[in-house]
């Protein structure tokens, strides 16, 4: 798991610094095709994923706990998938939108934390605060885009909020640390690591890897009363990557 984070250090300097060391024009590509963005989007679907086949496993498990915990795991990578790039289309930005948002992802990882902490397995101690550290990085994003964002109209706070890209980074350290929380979760079933250390694992891994980035080039701009993708031509390259991540997705994971 050191490694991930490390990985994270990686994808923050290579898109705060390198890259744009070499792409004088790189800070006009949309985020949600850059790196840190991907990573973000990665690391929720692999979160899904590894919930979706433990659920299919435990169908017949009699542990409340443990069915409501992946049951939620799911359903919250699963929104945050959907709303990673698409803050205009969901609304988000207006202040309605943002309690909206905080109150609805804020009460899943309380939920969350709650269920570690009175868990049916003996988990590691450090564990139940995993999920609680989430929603603390989750807030200092929030709180940070709130700056960008123009709402606090002080010049220092949107500096901050805007050249060290914290908010991208606090999203992508809070997907993996919940991606860490939930490996942990996932591997109380000893046998259940050997499928991500096959070929089918890295397989289905390439595929949500597909799902992650068509997703991101599908990111979509509201202006007035109406609504476009930043780029037809990008949106359609990335439901091409949807649907051929879905194809690889769907041979490893029962969907339907």
């Amino acid at each position: 798991m050191l490694l991930i984070y490390l990985l994270c250090f990686f994808f923050f300097i290579l898109d705060t610094y390198l890259l744009q060391g070499f792409f004088s024009d790189y800070n006009a590509i949309e985020p949600e095709y850059r790196p840190v963005e991907q990573a973000t989007r990665l690391a929720y679907l692999l979160v899904a994923a590894i919930a979706w086949r433990d659920l299919q496993k435990n169908k017949q498990n009699t542990k409340a706990n443990t069915l409501q915990t992946g049951r939620t795991l799911l359903f919250f990578s699963l929104v945050l998938v959907i709303l990673e790039n698409n803050w205009d289309l969901t609304l988000r930005e207006s202040i309605l939108g943002r309690i909206i948002f905080a109150s609805t992802l804020g009460s899943v990882l309380v939920w969350l934390s709650w269920l570690a902490f009175n868990s049916d397995w003996p988990a590691p101690s450090g564990y139940p605060l995993l999920y609680i550290l989430v929603l603390g990085i989750l807030g200092l994003g929030q709180t940070v885009d709130a700056f960008h964002d123009g709402i606090v109209s002080n010049e220092a706070a949107q500096e901050i909020g805007t050249n060290i890209t914290l908010e991208e980074t606090t999203e992508l350290f809070a997907a993996w640390v919940l991606f860490h929380a939930a490996w942990i979760w996932h591997n109380r079933d000893p046998e259940a690591i050997n499928f991500w250390q096959n070929s089918d694992g890295l397989k289905l891994v390439g595929g949500l890897s597909l799902l992650g980035v068509g997703n991101g080039f599908l990111a979509f701009t509201r202006e007035g009363t109406g609504g476009h993708f930043v780029s037809n031509q990008v949106a359609i390259l990335g439901a091409i990557f949807i649907i051929l991540g879905i194809y690889l997705t769907h041979k490893h994971i029962k969907i339907f």
